[in-house]
């Protein structure tokens, strides 16, 4: 079977036609994310953050309040997973949208209204989302408490 240059023109400019329209509806559909992990994310970053911002608070640089100054600070750097609320008082949102709740260890509620998963937390700061429900159930129900993650030390180390 012989195939003229005609129709091979023809075939390849489909070819490229179907190829550009198929890189158009991958570029407009955004990708899923899964937000339990998306929020493990979030958290994860504040807890890395969380030293600067306690020495930018006490600087004045940042407002007093723990939960807003963890917003402002991410408002300023842009960073692309973490979206902070509009407005003068901005917070942490996880994957939902909700505010995270972000707490001095001092401010904790005591008893059994706290989950062990946050009682067991040695940071000065205690960081966790309220979950898709929304309802922050302190680490109880759907809250999503991010575990902290250790490697192992390598033969160089002393640890």
């Amino acid at each position: 079977m012989r195939v003229g240059l005609r129709t091979l023109t023809r075939m390849l400019g489909s070819l490229l036609a179907a190829a550009a329209v198929l890189l158009v509806i991958v570029s407009v559909i955004p990708p899923r994310v899964n937000p339990v992990g998306l929020t493990r994310h979030i958290i994860e970053e504040c807890n890395d953050r969380e030293t600067e911002i306690r020495e930018r608070i006490m600087r004045s640089n940042l407002p007093p309040r723990i939960d807003l100054a963890f917003g402002v600070a991410f408002k300023e750097t842009n960073y692309k997973e973490i979206k902070t609320s509009v407005g003068s008082d901005p917070l942490v949102l996880d994957a939902w949208g909700h505010p995270v709740n972000i707490v001095a260890r001092t401010n904790l509620p005591e008893g059994d209204l706290l989950a062990n998963s946050l009682r067991a937390k040695t940071n000065s700061i205690i960081i966790w989302s309220s979950g898709p429900n929304g309802v922050n159930e302190y680490g109880h129900g759907d809250d999503i408490v991010a575990e902290p993650y250790y490697t192992r030390p390598t033969q160089g180390d002393s640890k």
